[in-house]
């Protein structure tokens, strides 16, 4: 109700160490709206906050994140996992690529991708990232993880290693992947590539024909 968010609003534009662990504590709530609540409540205040508070959050966060009991929790682990997103900190980029793996869930595997497109294209990790990510555009599973990982790789330019991955995928079953390398790979030089776009000029798919020219 308007209260209790009223009460975590005033609890979240602290940003003090005792207030944030409150607030994460809270994530173990079995009512998940609450746990909604709580997130939102942290990631409003986020802008306000200062950039020692960003950070110190950021370490809170992180650290909760690892701990045992949240692990076991899969409401707790998203959460962190958005607000990592939110804060906007590369730092968070090699922990987050922990809980994209097909050992996770499907819901934590969207949430640790999208978080992921939320620190943007640059900063440390950002090839490393490319990857790791790069193997999930040969899953089925489109809601969860091919869809998420294309928004996220879409942006991000690729390091020259990872264009014989891309263009594997130019075979993919799946158009909108197979679209997605057929525009990354235009971005390359070389004659092979110039090759490759005079033929798909013919292909069966207007947009990759739309691509290629």
């Amino acid at each position: 109700d308007e209260q209790k968010r009223t009460l975590l609003d005033v609890f979240a534009r602290l940003h003090s160490t005792s207030a944030t662990r409150f607030l994460l504590g809270g994530l173990f709530d079995p009512d998940f709206e609450m746990v909604k609540s709580i997130c939102g409540a942290i990631r409003r205040h986020i802008n306000d906050a200062s950039e020692q508070e960003r950070k110190d959050l950021f370490k809170q966060v992180e650290s909760f994140l690892k701990t045992p009991k949240v692990k076991k929790d899969m409401r707790a682990t998203t959460s962190c996992l958005i607000l990592l997103g939110s804060l906007g900190n590369p730092a968070a980029r090699s922990l987050l690529l922990d809980y994209i793996g097909p050992k996770q869930i499907p819901f934590v595997r969207r949430n640790a991708l999208q978080s992921l497109a939320n620190l943007g294209k640059d900063g440390p990790g950002v090839d490393a990232m490319v990857k790791k990510v790069l193997p999930l555009l040969k899953e089925d599973d489109h809601e969860n993880v091919v869809t998420p990982a294309l928004l996220l790789l879409g942006p991000v330019e690729f390091p020259a290693g990872a264009i014989a991955d891309v263009q594997k995928l130019t075979k993919s079953q799946n158009a909108n992947v197979r679209r997605f390398a057929v525009r990354k790979l235009g971005f390359q030089k070389g004659k092979k590539i110039v090759s490759q776009m005079l033929e798909w000029l013919a292909d069966a798919d207007q947009e990759v024909r739309d691509i290629a020219s």
